[in-house]
Parts: C-alpha cells; structure tokens; sequence
C-alpha cells in the first residue's frame, strides 16, 4: 500500500498535468481563432483584400503578400500548438485524438499558388 504522501504527490502530479493540457488548449483555440480570421480576409469575407476599385485593389498586391505570409507562418504556428496539445493529452493518458480533430477544426494551408480556392470552406 501507498503512504498517503505518495498519494498526494501523484494527485498534485495528475492535476498539473491537467491544467497544461488546458492551457495547451486555450493556447491552440485562441490561435486558431487568429488563423481562422487571416482565412477570411485572404478569401475576401470580411478583409479588404477583394474590396475596393481596381486602382485600390492593385495596390493591395503588397499588402495581400503580407497577409499570406503571415497565414502561412500562423498556420505553421497553429501546426505547433496541435502538436503541443496532443503530447500534453498523452500525458494525462489519452490515446486517441479524434476529438482534437473535432473540438478544433485546422484550416487547410494555402496551396502553392498562394490563395485559398474559393469554396474550399465549406
């Protein structure tokens, strides 16, 4: 039998490990909330990249490359989170991980090209 301070040092244990795997959730949703929103712009539902008169639009080229790069980089970003939260779900004891898939939808990434396809979202 386990001496009662054992016992307490494996509870404290479990319970830090639940408040990472938490945390670790916070950190990907608030992250994907950012990255789901860069989506939106870059497929023109609410930004201002497809918005405007062509004199406008044309000089969003620059602006339009910015904000593709920085999907990019949150999107990779977003990638990292995932990953952070699936090792803090298998420390806790999770096996499976269908549900990070379900409670926390990815974007896909851009293609090569650079824009999403319109329609890709559905």
């Amino acid at each position: 039998m386990k001496k009662p301070i054992i016992d307490a040092i494996e509870a404290e244990i479990q319970q830090e490990r639940a408040e990472a795997l938490g945390r670790a959730g916070e950190r990907l949703e608030e992250a994907l909330r950012l990255l789901w929103a860069l989506r939106g712009e870059l497929e023109g539902r609410g930004g201002t990249l497809h918005t405007g008169s062509r004199d406008q639009e044309a000089g969003n080229g620059a602006l339009e490359e910015a904000n593709t790069s920085r999907y990019r980089a949150w999107h990779a970003h977003v990638v990292e989170l995932r990953h952070f939260l699936i090792i803090q779900r298998e420390a806790v004891g999770f096996r499976r991980h269908d549900d990070v898939d379900r409670h926390y939808p990815m974007p896909p990434d851009l293609p090569p090209g650079g824009e999403p396809e319109r329609g890709e979202l559905q």
